[in-house]
């Protein structure tokens, strides 16, 4: 149901007698109610239909602790010189979750050539 609205407010202001009206339309709507003419028709594809079934995220897993600590630099050093939120890097490290896909590349790139990378880098923030 519509996210944005609690039982008394939207968006932390109270609602009007007509979304009042609206939302409880809304809530008591069978799906044959709604008319969503309006809104295009999409196929499903089927699974792995886009990325193939033997898929792999590339590049793989990486360990962003072992990669900063490698470096020699503290966390917040490394934020900085690499530009990254230090709340993320420290999120990374503890959690042990992993960064999206390009974070993992970017990583990897600057865990081979960080002088490389660091010196692209200079001046273009």
């Amino acid at each position: 149901m519509l996210k944005r609205f609690r039982e008394e407010e939207l968006l932390g202001k109270p609602l009007s007698g007509k979304q009042k009206k609206e939302l409880l339309a809304l809530q008591n709507a069978r799906d044959e109610d709604i008319d969503t003419s309006d809104i295009p028709e999409t196929l499903e594809l089927p699974a792995g239909a886009v990325r193939g079934k033997n898929f792999q995220p590339f590049p793989g897993p990486v360990d962003v602790k072992a990669i900063r600590s490698r470096s020699g630099l503290s966390q917040a050093e490394f934020a900085r010189r690499y530009g990254f939120n230090v709340h993320t890097l420290q999120d990374w490290e503890s959690s042990g979750a992993q960064p999206p896909s390009p974070v993992r590349a970017y990583l990897t790139v600057i865990d081979r050539f960080p002088d490389t990378v660091a010196k692209a880098l200079q001046g273009a923030a």
